[in-house]
């Protein structure tokens, strides 16, 4: 598996937040459904290209912003529990 480029990881990362231990990062990045993260604190952290393609939003838009400034929790519905 390819190696990201520092470029590549800071367009869709916070600044600052330590991703280079994590292995799955190439996944994340190219994987064919929306990803998104966030902090402890709800401060949106990682945003793939699909996710920004679901909200027509860029990852520098949401990047580092709290998650309910950027997307309207209030629609999402519930996960299943089993």
């Amino acid at each position: 598996m390819e190696v990201l480029d520092k470029n590549t990881v800071s367009r869709f990362c916070l600044a600052g937040v330590d991703f280079s231990r994590i292995a799955f990062m190439d996944l994340l990045c190219d994987m064919d459904l929306g990803v998104l993260m966030t902090d402890d604190k709800g401060i949106m952290i990682f945003y793939n290209d699909v996710q920004a393609t679901i909200d027509k939003m860029a990852p520098a838009d949401v990047l580092g912003k709290p998650l309910p400034r950027c997307i309207d929790i209030t629609t999402i519905p519930p996960p299943a529990c089993g």
